[in-house]
């Protein structure tokens, strides 16, 4: 099985993404705020331990019941912040290679990014509306400054990086295909 995990900062464009490269691949996808708002249910802080730990027994779980059903592949999204939650994050990374190795399948981490006027102007967009995702634009500067989001450091795993700023999902969708699903 493959694991495509596509991240970046708020409103980069990482759900709009997956769903066009779930259309593109058939590959199943697990946005971030499925997990999120689970935890949320349960934990009234964010960031706790337990909180961290059940987020990433969830999304681990979920690999191994994928992988085991036959899926080709499945699509995640995520942030990776360089923050105070730092540590979490390069757990949470190193668990996801550790149990794909273990599937013997392969993983993929994409980061996307764009330029800050983009990242304004997507996360007022309309689809952000009725989700716990961000839709203010003081709320995502304070969460860029505070939790800065960041790339996955080169010892814990390589990152295909792709500026989405001036590019549609499709061409995104596009090159993470011809990026993950390349001939053996």
């Amino acid at each position: 099985m493959k694991l495509v995990m596509i991240y970046g900062p708020p409103a980069v464009g990482k759900l709009t993404v997956a769903k066009a490269l779930q259309e593109a691949t058939g590959f199943r996808l697990l946005h971030n705020h499925l997990f999120t708002d689970i935890c949320d249910a349960v934990f009234e802080k964010f960031g706790t331990q337990a909180r961290t730990e059940l987020n990433l027994q969830l999304r681990t779980d979920v690999i191994r019941a994928t992988a085991k059903d036959g899926a080709l592949g499945m699509i995640f999204t995520f942030s990776y912040y360089a923050g105070p939650l730092r540590e979490a994050a390069d757990h949470a990374v190193r668990t996801y290679i550790r149990v794909i190795k273990e599937l013997q399948g392969e993983i993929y981490f994409v980061k996307l990014s764009c330029d800050m006027p983009e990242l304004e102007k997507r996360v007022k967009n309309s689809s952000r509306a009725g989700t716990r995702k961000i839709t203010d634009i003081e709320k995502l500067r304070r969460v860029l400054q505070e939790e800065r989001p960041a790339e996955i450091p080169l010892q814990i795993a390589e990152s295909y990086t792709i500026d989405n700023t001036h590019l549609s999902p499709k061409v995104v969708a596009t090159m993470i295909k011809d990026y993950t699903i390349r001939p053996q």
